[in-house]
């Protein structure tokens, strides 16, 4: 059961998600220098899909930012996110990945935000031979929605998201998964340095390969020493009472 105290922190991280993901947003403008430095990319599709109610818009920075490190960012064309019935089923989706795909002669790599990470996942379990990697960011994927089985996924997640508690946004843990922590708002995540260099780091990946996010030197300050894995014990016992 939820204490009094657990339950008045997600009150506070939910009343102060716009003011920190302002913060998220300056602290970008001063890093960008510093985000050059990350690995570049080998210019294959990354569609990127926007969180509940958000348009490409929302993702519009985030993909500026991969253009600029040698990936080839791609809008996911489909309006606002309003969940997979209303696009009516998988099939809008499947279409653009296909479209993309088909332009670039690739795999597609899929960044989700939010409700766009279930959805990504959802579609490379569908269609795995499609998908070159999954990438979520604060998306409620634990214990419900199993990692694809052949697609590497890395979630991203926030102990102060105010929207999605870190222990449904972690992955389970397996040779081809991954969880990242950063520090950030829910809505700050499209915006936040640190997101933005561990996307790119993970997108450098070459296709067929996959090795855990290291968080030596410098990352250790910005990433924490390592994931929690009682995060990852938690979600796994939610979804057994939840079977």
């Amino acid at each position: 059961m939820p204490t009094r105290s657990s339950t008045a922190t997600r009150a506070f991280l939910a009343l102060s998600e716009v003011p920190r993901a302002a913060l998220d947003m300056g602290a970008l403008l001063s890093t960008l220098p510093l985000l050059a430095l990350a690995p570049r990319g080998d210019g294959h599709p990354v569609l990127v899909l926007p969180g509940l109610g958000g348009g490409d818009d929302s993702t519009r920075v985030l993909r500026g930012y991969l253009d600029q490190q040698g990936f080839a960012s791609q809008p996911w064309n489909l309006g606002r996110n309003r969940g997979l019935n209303r696009l009516g089923g998988p099939a809008a989706l499947l279409a653009r990945i296909d479209e993309v795909a088909l332009e670039h002669a690739a795999k597609v790599s899929l960044v989700g935000w939010s409700l766009g990470g279930v959805m990504a996942r959802a579609i490379a379990r569908q269609a795995p031979h499609k998908i070159r990697q999954v990438i979520s960011l604060g998306s409620p994927i634990g214990g419900a929605h199993p990692p694809p089985r052949q697609v590497p996924s890395t979630a991203i997640y926030s102990e102060s998201d105010g929207v999605v508690p870190a222990h449904v946004a972690v992955e389970a843990e397996a040779p081809h998964t991954d969880n990242i922590r950063v520090y950030s708002s829910h809505i700050g995540l499209g915006f936040n340095p640190a997101v933005f260099y561990a996307v790119a780091d993970r997108l450098a990946q070459g296709e067929g390969r996959f090795t855990k996010f290291h968080r030596e030197g410098w990352r250790a300050a910005v990433y924490g020493p390592s994931h929690d894995r009682s995060l990852t014990s938690t979600s796994a016992r939610v979804a057994a009472e939840h079977t």
